[in-house]
């Protein structure tokens, strides 16, 4: 069960990474304008995957702190985008397979969700705490990458940013499927960050990203202060 110390660490840790997305300062935004794009008429792809399950629904929905991610996250990485080709996708991870949300352009996202009531109730209305199936969303939502004709198929870049402690309540057949994946995924040079993660797991999901190839790959545990975004390859 996750205790009240952890929830207020979360809050810290979103308002943080909020923060500096929008705003930044001296070396770190300088960073993201440089860095973050190498436009070569690539397709730029951002994908976050939230833990709609238990505690996490209440972090990431309730309290409007997912609306604040996902708008960070567009300013962050679409400050010299392509409004009508790049793309947002939504996911969830909680008691249900149904793992894909919504997709569309930034600039769509804004208009879709014009405000953190109405993501809040197009999440919940999504959501089933009824489990917290870690390997099977962040599966089936990397799949969907893999497999797109455009994205995994093409010359798109992309980035799997997931919200989630990582502690899975589903079967253990669903980790070799997830470790699959990973490799499928590091083979289109795909990006991965991972926030929230249980501190008791970071360790072994940085190894486990490592064999799967990723190369480029954050994870950061709850208690974090000041977390980093993945650029694209």
């Amino acid at each position: 069960m996750k205790t009240n110390y952890k929830t207020s660490k979360r809050t810290a840790f979103i308002a943080t990474l909020c923060l500096l997305t929008i705003t930044g300062c001296g070396k770190r935004r300088d960073m993201a304008e440089t860095n973050t794009f190498d436009r070569n008429n690539h397709q730029h792809v951002v994908m976050i995957v939230m833990d709609l399950s238990g505690s996490f629904a209440e972090k990431m929905a309730n309290d409007g702190k997912a609306y604040e991610f996902a708008t960070a996250c567009v300013d962050h990485y679409f400050r010299k985008s392509d409004p009508l080709n790049d793309r947002i996708i939504l996911a969830q991870i909680s008691g249900t397979e149904r793992s894909l949300l919504w997709e569309g352009t930034p600039i769509q996202l804004r208009k879709d969700f014009p405000s953190a009531d109405s993501f809040r109730n197009f999440l919940l209305t999504k959501a089933d705490g009824g489990g917290s199936l870690v390997n099977r969303g962040v599966t089936n939502a990397i799949d969907y990458l893999n497999y797109h004709p455009r994205y995994g198929g093409g010359d798109a870049k992309t980035v799997t940013l997931i919200l989630s402690d990582m502690d899975d309540t589903g079967s253990s057949d669903s980790e070799r499927g997830m470790n699959e994946s990973l490799a499928a995924y590091a083979r289109i040079d795909g990006s991965i960050g991972i926030y929230f993660c249980n501190q008791l797991l970071v360790e072994s999901w940085k190894d486990r990203l490592s064999r799967a190839g990723v190369q480029n790959c954050i994870v950061e545990s709850e208690i974090v202060g000041k977390p980093e975004l993945p650029k694209f390859e």
